[in-house]
C-alpha cells in the first residue's frame, strides 16, 4: 500500500512541476481563496455547504478554461503563450476574492486597496 502512495506523489510532484508558473500560482491562490471563503463564512455565521460546492464548481470550470486555452493555444498559436495570460487573469480575480474575504473578516485592508476593491465591483 505504501509503495501506492509513493508513487502516487511522484506523479502529481512531477505533474505539478510540469505545469507553467502562472497555473501553479492560479492553484495555490484558488486553494487560499477558498480557505479564506470558509472561514471568513464561518465568522459571520453563513458557513454554506450549497455555497461552498458551488465556489468550488466555479474553480474546477476556470481550471477547464486554463485547460482549453492549452489546446487552444497548440493550433493556433504555437509559440504564443495563452494557457499564462487566462491563468494571470484568472490569477488577479483570485486575488480580488482574497482580500474581499479577508475585509470582510474584518482584516484591515489599506484604504487604497479598498477603494481598488470598491472599483471592481462596480460600488465606487
Amino acid at each position: 500500500m505504501r509503495q501506492g502512495i509513493k508513487w502516487t506523489l511522484a506523479a502529481i510532484i512531477g505533474l505539478w512541476i510540469r505545469l507553467p508558473i502562472a497555473v501553479q500560482a492560479l492553484v495555490v491562490l484558488m486553494l487560499i481563496d477558498y480557505v479564506t471563503g470558509v472561514l471568513s463564512a464561518a465568522l459571520a455565521g453563513e458557513l454554506s455547504s450549497e455555497k461552498g460546492w458551488k465556489g468550488l464548481v466555479r474553480k474546477i470550470l476556470a481550471l477547464l478554461m486554463v485547460l482549453a486555452s492549452y489546446h487552444l493555444m497548440k493550433p493556433i498559436a504555437p509559440g504564443f503563450d495563452i494557457v499564462s495570460i487566462v491563468a494571470t487573469a484568472l490569477s488577479m480575480n483570485e486575488g480580488l476574492s482574497i482580500t474581499e474575504n479577508c475585509a470582510r473578516s474584518g482584516v484591515p485592508i489599506p484604504k487604497r486597496i479598498a477603494d481598488l476593491l470598491s472599483f471592481f465591483r462596480g460600488t465606487k
